[in-house]
């Protein structure tokens, strides 16, 4: 299954969990990353010609203000418009959609002075609404914490398996 692996992160120099995401989940050859912050512009017709040509699209990113980071969410409001992923074309349909969303936090966290009673779950509502606005098939949503020793470790592991199935 062809994967494409949309990564926003506009300070990956200094990231330490996407950079071990991106290298465990590179090794597979079905596994295509394209890192959006790299990119100066997009030309809208060509990312959605190049995103077709996927089983299926994941979208991965560090969590900012319990949402995604500025440029990546530009990238998501321009490319997946209502000309294509909803609306009259409704490309990703039937298409195996998902995001990674990465924290060095730990999961308590979100859970800060009972602020927040839903913990991660609250800020995950958008990109479930969108998998369904797209009639996209879920994978879901992956959190990958940093664990105590700045190391992905087992979580790669399944990572690579729920991305295969």
């Amino acid at each position: 299954m062809k994967t494409l692996i949309i990564l926003g992160h506009p300070h990956y120099e200094y990231a330490k969990l996407n950079k071990q995401v991106r290298e465990s989940l590179s090794k597979d050859a079905n596994i295509t990353y394209k890192h959006i912050d790299s990119m100066s512009n997009w030309d809208i017709e060509s990312e959605q010609k190049e995103i077709e040509k996927y089983d299926q699209v994941i979208i991965q990113y560090p969590i900012y203000w319990f949402s995604m980071p500025g440029k990546l969410k530009l990238y998501v409001d321009e490319v997946f418009n209502n000309q294509w992923a909803y609306g009259k074309q409704f490309a990703l349909k039937g298409k195996k959609m998902g995001y990674i969303m990465t924290s060095g936090n730990k999961p308590s966290s979100y859970y800060l002075y009972g602020l927040n009673p839903f913990g991660p779950r609250l800020f995950m509502l958008g990109t479930y609404v969108n998998i369904r606005f797209f009639k996209a098939k879920s994978k879901g949503i992956k959190f990958v914490y940093m664990s105590q020793k700045d190391k992905l470790d087992k979580k790669s592991i399944k990572l690579l398996k729920w991305i295969k199935k």
